[in-house]
């Protein structure tokens, strides 16, 4: 084994050698948050002897995605109930503890958070790397194996590799040096072969509705594009949609949403530097649901238990005014994307 340094050998000595360890991504795990996992299980196999396990709750639904975990080989589980209490020892990556996106009950306690988000309230963890400066948890997890000298096979540097370019947008959304930085380093141990196989995916029929319905439902108000993308069959596609949506020419914000059983999916996304789309998705999902983000990229959801079928169509309406009244512009001027004349 290897003699960790830095923060790894933080993360050992907080361990101990003894027990599991259970892994666990946020909910609906995109692909910085499954490489950050699996980065994670490859430094620890590494340094330690612990046994090791990757957790999710939620489902994996970008076809990318699914692509990743199966041509990486990524040993990813979905969560069950109580699977958490099994495990002496528990790392959440990607997000943080006290959240309602990570599957976690406050009953159990977490050691370990890795995370490049905003700090959240209240949150506790007996190790913490939280490092907002950083386009992505892979890039800590990057940093993390550099410095120890450990020894990166082809599908883990690929895995990290996408988690940073995903999770920045090519390097061109809240990206610093860091993240460049660890892209160098990873890139001579990359699988070209296999990424190029996971950016280009097979999609679903359902992709391609909800690509048809969130152009065709696009609102545009002066600068800032909105769309309505009804049910959803993964939260994702709301995120999709938001980057789509605003590569229209004078677009400098973009809000998607859609529904999936009682909760409201949406993502923000702004062309605006030094932004605080992240702040907005916190006051958008409020007391009733759970957000977070970047400067230019956000997202979150909204809970609406016990809900009848024509409230929720006004409290969709009320996310898009509140979203309009925050970014100040007039609800009341605005342009269909497409004229349906």
């Amino acid at each position: 084994m290897i003699e960790p340094v830095g923060k790894v050998a933080e993360i050992v000595g907080l361990l101990g050698g003894g027990g599991r360890l259970l892994i666990l991504t946020h909910n609906n795990p995109d692909p910085d948050s499954i490489a950050a996992a699996f980065g994670l299980r490859h430094i620890l196999s590494y340094v330690t002897k612990i046994g090791v396990k990757l957790g999710y709750g939620g489902t994996i639904g970008r076809a990318e995605n699914r692509a990743m975990v199966k041509l990486l080989r990524i040993p990813l589980h979905p969560m069950t109930g109580g699977m958490a209490s099994r495990f002496k020892h528990i790392a959440v990556v990607d997000a943080q503890p006290g959240a309602k996106n990570v599957s976690l009950t406050q009953a159990v306690d977490c050691d370990i958070v890795i995370d490049h988000h905003m700090p959240l309230k209240g949150m506790k963890s007996k190790f913490t790397d939280l490092r907002e400066h950083f386009g992505s948890t892979s890039t800590i997890i990057s940093e993390y194996i550099k410095e120890n000298e450990i020894p990166l096979s082809a599908r883990v540097a690929t895995a990290l590799y996408y988690g940073i370019k995903t999770d920045t947008d090519d390097l061109g959304r809240g990206s610093t040096d860091y993240d460049f930085k660890m892209i160098q380093f990873l890139f001579p141990n990359v699988s070209l072969k296999l990424l190029q196989r996971i950016e280009n995916a097979s999609i679903p029929r359902d992709y391609v509705r909800h690509y048809s319905e969130g152009v065709s439902n696009a609102v545009i108000y002066r600068d800032v594009v909105v769309s309505d993308l009804g049910s959803l069959t993964a939260p994702e596609a709301a995120a999709e949609l938001a980057d789509f949506l605003l590569k229209i020419e004078g677009m400098k914000w973009s809000l998607c949403f859609g529904r999936i059983d009682m909760r409201i999916y949406f993502s923000i996304r702004t062309r605006r530097k030094s932004a605080f789309a992240g702040k907005l998705a916190v006051r958008m999902a409020g007391k009733k649901g759970s957000a977070g983000g970047h400067d230019c990229s956000a997202g979150g959801f909204v809970l609406l238990e016990g809900v009848s079928e024509p409230d929720f169509q006004i409290q969709r309406k009320k996310l898009a005014d509140k979203f309009l009244k925050m970014l100040a512009r007039d609800k009341t001027n605005f342009t269909p994307l497409i004229d349906k004349d």
